[in-house]
């Protein structure tokens, strides 16, 4: 039966990844390969640090699920990992998340490279990842391959394709298979270097052209490589949004089933099934006969600086406190009594886990919300569940506002709490202290939890957004009203496009041209911005005709608004105050404009009652 860890990563995976890295930094041979095929070395920089970068993304990976490395770690660097903080958020440290800061710092020197001569990027970024290549030279001393008839060399360069192809030719989500996601900065995904395709794809194709004959070469379609504009095709979504053909698109993913059929298909026929786990992989081909693999890259887990707490920002604090988990569940000031059932909670926990025999620490989080006497606390434990659970459903009980912790009773409740995890022992409890102000803490929280309270408030937050986004078509379409009107000879446009843009109101007159920008009031956008709006519009109309330009609320503006706008040309009317609708009854529409106005009330009318007391 297959378990998990025949299916994980081994020491030859990692060898052969930093294979590709070697054969991929020597400068003379890149630059007499480029020489030969007449490929520009300006598309060969651009994506070659991608490439290289790949690979440092696909190591890290390798080394984080390896059976033989097993590096140190603990719940909170698997579940930092597993959710992806910036490093710079995650302050805790591990043998892990040391190799993952030391992996991070080559990433920053890989970028610092930008020589646009060939040899001479290659040459930089070889010192770059040296503390790499050694590691490559140690393993290699101490790899045996398996003995299958196949030469020693074949089945080395075997293992190099079949990494080469899983995580370098493989792509999802518009970007190479090793490369992500992971915790360290992305160049891919909307960033500078996702343009850069063809450079990425050409390294590609020069690390082909080393492991291949010549004829497998040409029949898997390498020499064509180059050619690709994306990673992996569009979506259909992202095709029509984009209005371009498919057939127009010449993705990275096109070639995979040419090179598997081509290169992978054949290699895999060559060794024999009892081998391999679920598929053939690098790892299948060698035997490790060094020392514990962990000391060959010790040089990379030993040390790394995590960021202290009190540095990161709010929200990143918060969500070091609970571990970045998405689920909680408030408990509030109008709660039944807090302190007992922290008791409860505690107590039940540990005997639960003593039952059933779970080595699993209690993790509480303490949070500090400074006032001028001292600390408010609120405490968070984690209902954690045990490992034996699919998936990871835990979630956190937050104790809102226990005590003050500058008060006689406060301090009681305090003490009260830290002796009942002292009683705990040690090793069965893990408590941090986070400081952040409450409204802080609050808002970080509230999309945390799993309660009523959250999805009324997005349902009012959408019903808020339309009722907005109604008033403004409301206001388009009296102003509309109005000006036709007023101008009977002229045509009048709502809701039209002009080179792009959105026009709210245009009047067509046969020797000008009114653009009218449509605003409920003045204040909210500001009136700058109006302007630089309006400007922006009008521009967008020839010179054919004069292009004047006004502004229509409903709302009457105040008269310093209306005077600055004025002073530039600019025409102000309220459309509210309009003679056209002198005869019509607006009074429904007042309500509308002013009943649900949230500067109106302390709390909007549609909002639920006060959660966070």
């Amino acid at each position: 039966m297959t378990t998990t860890d025949d299916i994980a990563p081994r020491v030859g995976d990692i060898w052969s990844t930093l294979e590709i890295l070697d054969i991929a930094t020597q400068p003379d041979e890149v630059a007499e390969w480029l020489a030969e095929t007449e490929i520009s070395g300006e598309t060969f920089c651009s994506g070659y640090p991608v490439f290289i970068e790949t690979g440092v993304r696909h190591l890290l990976s390798l080394c984080r699920y390896n059976q033989d490395l097993n590096l140190g770690d603990d719940y909170i660097t698997r579940r930092a990992l597993a959710q992806l903080p910036p490093l710079s958020e995650i302050p805790h440290s591990s043998e892990t998340l040391n190799l993952y800061r030391n992996c991070k710092q080559i990433q920053s020197d890989i970028r610092g490279c930008t020589s646009s001569d060939p040899k001479q990027l290659v040459s930089e970024i070889t010192d770059v990842i040296e503390p790499l290549l050694k590691i490559r030279r140690q393993l290699d001393q101490d790899l045996s391959v398996v003995d299958v008839g196949v030469s020693p060399d074949k089945v080395r360069r075997d293992a190099v394709t079949l990494s080469l192809y899983t995580a370098f030719q493989q792509t999802r989500n518009n970007r190479p298979d090793g490369y992500g996601p992971s915790n360290l900065t992305s160049w891919l995904g909307g960033d500078l270097r996702e343009g850069f395709i063809k450079g990425y794809a050409v390294t590609l194709q020069y690390l082909w052209s080393t492991l291949l004959e010549p004829t497998e070469y040409v029949e898997a379609g390498i020499p064509d490589l180059g050619h690709s504009d994306r990673y992996t095709t569009r979506d259909v979504w992202e095709l029509e949004e984009d209005d371009i053909e498919q057939r127009d698109e010449n993705p990275l993913s096109s070639y995979r089933t040419q090179v598997k059929e081509t290169i992978v298909d054949p290699l895999d026929a060559r060794y024999p099934e009892e081998i391999t786990t679920l598929s053939l992989e690098a790892g299948d081909l060698f035997h490790w006969t060094g020392e514990p693999v962990k000391e060959y890259i010790s040089p990379l887990t030993t040390e790394g600086v995590a960021p202290s707490l009190d540095d990161l920002e709010p929200a990143a604090r918060v969500a070091y406190g609970l571990i970045w988990f998405r689920q909680a569940e408030w408990i509030g000031e109008e709660s039944f009594s807090r302190l007992p059932l922290i008791e409860t909670v505690l107590r039940g926990l540990t005997d639960t886990y003593r039952q059933f025999e779970e080595e699993v620490p209690i993790h509480v989080t303490r949070f500090n919300h400074p006032t001028e006497g001292g600390n408010l606390v609120s405490y968070a434990i984690l209902q954690r569940v045990p490992p034996r659970s699919f998936g990871d459903p835990s979630g956190w009980l937050i104790f809102n506002n226990v005590a003050a912790d500058f008060e006689v009773d406060g301090e009681h409740r305090v003490k009260r709490i830290e002796s009942l995890l002292d009683r705990i022992p040690e090793n069965q409890v893990v408590q941090t202290t986070v400081e952040v102000d409450r409204s802080d803490f609050i808002d970080s929280v509230a999309g945390r939890l799993s309660d009523d309270y959250v999805k009324q408030t997005r349902e009012s937050s959408r019903m808020m957004n339309a009722i907005e986004a109604g008033r403004g078509v409301l206001v388009e379409l009296l102003t509309a009203y109005v000006v036709a009107e007023r101008y009977p000879d002229a045509r009048v446009h709502w809701s039209d496009k002009q080179d792009g843009e959105e026009i709210d109101v245009w009047v067509e007159h046969s020797e000008s041209i009114r653009v009218i920008e449509c605003k409920v009031d003045l204040t909210t956008t500001g009136v700058h911005k109006i302007r630089q709006q309006l400007l922006r519009k009008m521009g967008r109309f020839g010179s054919e005709r004069v292009v004047k330009g006004e502004v229509w609320t409903w709302e009457s503006p105040p008269e310093s608004d209306v005077e600055s706008l004025e002073s530039n040309g600019v025409t102000v009317n309220c459309v509210a105050e309009s003679p056209e609708l002198t005869n019509s009854d607006t009074d429904d529409l007042s309500i509308l404009f002013s009943e649900f106005l949230a500067e109106n009330s302390e709390r909007h009318p549609l909002m639920p009652g006060p959660r966070f007391s």
